[in-house]
């Protein structure tokens, strides 16, 4: 075996003995020869163990790492990235596999780049005759920050971008993955996607991304931090300095020039708060008042005295009318629900009309935290676009109903108004939540700002930061 081996790849093993040999095979049948392979049985049950070491009796190039409990894959994985000796590092889970001359790519383009990043195949196990498909993650290659592009089957990147940093997050319980392309893409790490497969992945029932575990020390540790009052992740690394947070906005899927609506109120009470204390604030809403009807806003800006102007905004090839104002001393953009479109427009395509105006307004605002509130597919969008720009996410939430999973794993924090709320939605749902003192109805400035209040959620907004996973754990 070489001493300096060019590519170290790292494969965490729990109960894997059906499909160990498979995945093992993979990395031995490569052409490029330069390589160990770092495995690490993390507390198996079911002889994987006994497997490894054959394997590693028949191939010296095959480091065997034992852990006598489960500790979970990012404790698995960095335990091998410890003992990993490459330039290059490759990730392998025990259930997938590599296709011939993968090496050979990465030993190519490895010096082009940080972070080398590779379409693949997937098949689905646990459906009798499923096709293999593709995934090419070169299209959306500007959506990083948003969505996870690619699994660590289809990543490989330079070992020095871990040298005495964090690796995968041991604090997650899922998306651990994506977390670290994040944090090398916010370090400046140059991202090179390829129009080559790694491998097939291997979609089942039990596995880690389908079936997620949760290992005691994470939900000790979850436990503990919910009953602090603190987010489920302590991690700061890539904590905002406080200096940094001087524009919020605040996004509704309704009108945010409203005095009934609940959600729509307190976001704009929140941002009036912020603003009396010398942090900017900005809304973004439609014509749907109360969440009830649309309305025409200008009757609405009239009934309550508020100056206002209505401009043909385009953004091709959409054209809509966009309303201006100042309500509570905030600057609200509302854009009217009757857009100017040729033909019958379908409620989804206005949603995707307004979230490309909404786009637009981000853009031009930069906001360091977006705050919302709703689970419908505008709202979603909303999170997306912010996540885009890569800006911490708040959700407001009003009672505990149905757990809305899609737009929750968007949000850097969820804020509900009181305790008892709080208490609900964990012991419901497993959601942390932070209790703000927002009132949920319509109150105005003129009565009052109490110090208590402000201080509360000045500390709240002060202390955000891009969280590294989700606010909930798996129920």
């Amino acid at each position: 075996m070489s001493l300096s081996p060019r590519i170290s790849v790292i494969m965490p093993v729990f109960n894997g003995v059906r499909t160990i040999e498979r995945a093992v095979a993979s990395v031995r049948r490569q052409a490029f020869a330069n390589w160990e392979l770092i495995a690490i049985d993390d507390g198996s049950s079911d002889g994987s163990g006994r497997i490894l070491a054959r394997l590693a009796c028949e191939e010296d190039r095959i480091q065997i790492i034992s852990n006598e409990i489960n500790s979970g894959a990012s404790a698995a994985r960095n335990r091998g990235l410890r003992s990993a000796s490459g330039d290059v590092i490759t990730y392998l889970d025990c259930d997938d596999e590599y296709y011939e001359g993968f090496f050979g790519l990465v030993d190519r383009f490895s010096d082009r780049a940080d972070v080398l990043v590779f379409g693949y195949d997937y098949v689905n196990d646990d459906a009798e005759g499923s096709p293999v498909s593709t995934w090419d993650p070169t299209p959306y290659r500007g959506l990083l920050f948003s969505r996870n592009l690619m699994t660590p089957l289809g990543v490989a990147h330079r070992r020095t971008l871990l040298a005495d940093k964090e690796a995968f997050d041991e604090n997650l319980w899922i998306s651990e993955d994506w977390d670290l392309w994040k944090r090398m893409a916010r370090a400046g790490s140059e991202f090179l996607y390829l129009p080559f497969r790694s491998g097939l992945y291997h979609i089942r029932a039990d596995s880690l991304t389908r079936a997620p575990r949760i290992t005691r020390r994470q939900e000790a540790t979850y436990q503990s931090r919910w009953q602090a009052g603190e987010t489920l992740y302590p991690s700061s690394e890539v904590c905002i300095p406080h200096s940094a947070i001087q524009r919020v906005a605040f996004a509704s899927p309704y009108s945010c020039i409203s005095r009934g609506a609940n959600l729509p109120a307190a976001g704009m009470y929140l941002l009036w708060l912020l603003r009396s204390e010398g942090i900017d604030g900005q809304a973004f809403g439609t014509t749907y008042l109360d969440g009830t009807a649309w309305v025409e806003i200008e009757d609405v800006q009239a009934g309550l005295g508020l100056p206002h102007r209505t401009e043909r905004a385009v953004l091709p090839p959409f054209f809509a009318d966009v309303n201006y104002s100042v309500y509570q001393t905030i600057p609200v953009t509302t854009l009217k629900r009757h857009l100017a479109q040729t033909g019958t427009a379908t409620e989804e395509y206005l949603d995707f009309i307004i979230a490309a105006f909404f786009k637009q307004f981000v853009g031009n605002y930069r906001p360091d935290c977006v705050v919302t509130h709703g689970d419908g597919e505008l709202s979603k969008s909303y999170v997306n676009i912010a996540k885009y720009y890569d800006i911490p996410v708040v959700i407001l939430l009003d009672e505990p109903g149905a757990r809305p999973l899609d737009i929750l794993n968007g949000a850097d924090y969820l804020v509900t108004f009181s305790e008892s709320k709080r208490d609900l939605f964990w012991k419901q749902h497993q959601v942390a939540c932070h209790a703000l003192p927002i009132p949920e109805q319509h109150l105005s400035p003129e009565r009052g700002r109490p110090d208590a209040r402000i201080r509360q959620i000045l500390d709240f907004f002060r202390g955000i930061r891009r969280q590294s996973g989700p606010s909930f754990t798996p129920s």
